[in-house]
C-alpha cells in the first residue's frame, strides 16, 4: 500500500443529499489514481456542491469534470436526425 499504512480515506457528500461515498485513496497500489463518478441533480439555481472531508491523511485532486446528461426528448431528436441522414444516402 502506498504512503505507509494510512488508507487516506475521503468522505464525499453532495448538496443534493446524494449518497455519501467513503473512498480510500490508497486503494490502488500502482498509484495511477481513482476516477469517481457521482450522478447528481443541481438545485434550480444550477448550483451543486461536492464536499470532501479527509478522514485519514490528505487527498489530492488533479481534475474535476461536469458531464451533463441530455434530456430524453433531446436524445430522441438526435436519433431522428441521425436516421434521416442515413436515409438520404
Amino acid at each position: 500500500m502506498a504512503s505507509g499504512t494510512k488508507t487516506r480515506e475521503g468522505i464525499f457528500a453532495g448538496s443534493d443529499g446524494s449518497e455519501i461515498m467513503i473512498v480510500p485513496q490508497n486503494q490502488r497500489p500502482d498509484n495511477n489514481g481513482i476516477i469517481l463518478r457521482q450522478r447528481y441533480t443541481a438545485a434550480s439555481d444550477g448550483v451543486y456542491t461536492l464536499s470532501m472531508t479527509p478522514n485519514d491523511g490528505t487527498w489530492q485532486f488533479y481534475a474535476f469534470s461536469n458531464e451533463p446528461i441530455p434530456e430524453p426528448a433531446l436524445l430522441g431528436l438526435i436519433i431522428l436526425g441521425a436516421l434521416a441522414l442515413f436515409r438520404k444516402k
